[in-house]
């Protein structure tokens, strides 16, 4: 290193770079005994291949069908007995808390009812579910 045209080595420089590092280190698990036995044996990991390969496609499934319902849920109108009362006391200058903190509970349960009904619907019906 160079200060001012002149040399200067630190502590540092007379530990670094001394060993080529570069190494790697290799990791296996290998069955041994009864072990290695009982998983040829029983064609264990074949099985579990194909029964992870079964999951992916049926949560693929499940994700395009709920999506579906999903949308049709959403899209359906919906009648909350309070939302225009609210919105006015929202937008008044004037607000009532406590009354809007009423209406919204009020709010929430509707909103949480009808959606509970259109997912009992949904679940109920076996006939929209894929066959595997």
């Amino acid at each position: 290193m160079l200060y001012n045209g002149k040399s200067i080595n630190k502590k540092i420089d007379y530990f670094t770079k001394q060993y080529n590092l570069q190494k790697s280190l290799k990791f296996a698990l290998k069955p041994m005994g009864d072990t290695l036995k009982n998983f040829d044996l029983r064609n264990r990991l074949q099985i579990e291949t194909n029964l992870n390969k079964k999951s992916k496609n049926v949560k693929g499934y499940i994700n395009e069908f709920l999506a579906v319902k999903n949308d049709e849920a959403l899209s359906k109108p919906i009648s909350l007995s309070c939302l225009k009362e609210y919105s006015k006391e929202y937008f008044s200058e004037e607000r009532n808390f406590d009354k809007m903190a009423k209406m919204e509970e009020t709010l929430r349960k509707e909103i949480a009812k009808q959606i509970s009904v259109q997912y009992i619907y949904i679940i109920g019906s076996s006939e929209n579910f894929p066959i595997i």
